[in-house]
């Protein structure tokens, strides 16, 4: 909203992490969270009360982000790779 655009639906967040959907979704259990980040506190209020955001499950399989953010073996690498059509090279 902030470029002009209206934001017409939430915006998708995939994770992997389930207890922090729970979290994000108010679902989350606050008396066993005693140090939590403010960023959680953030996406909640995003996803609860302004609507702007929706949390879903993604199994870490598949998580399409993995490839920029930790080292894969191969196997995981090339259909990471596949999966958002980047080609690979070959180092020689």
């Amino acid at each position: 909203e902030e470029l002009g655009y209206p934001q017409q639906q939430p915006t998708t967040l995939y994770m992997d992490n389930q207890t922090a959907i729970r979290f994000g979704n108010k679902d989350g259990v606050e008396s066993k969270m005693k140090a939590l980040h403010v960023k959680w506190y953030w996406i909640r209020e995003r996803t609860t009360r302004l609507k702007e955001l929706a949390l879903k499950y993604i199994s870490t399989a598949t998580m399409r982000a993995d490839v920029f953010t930790k080292p894969l073996e191969r196997s995981p690498h090339q259909l990471h790779c596949s999966l958002l059509g980047l080609k690979q090279r070959r180092l020689s």
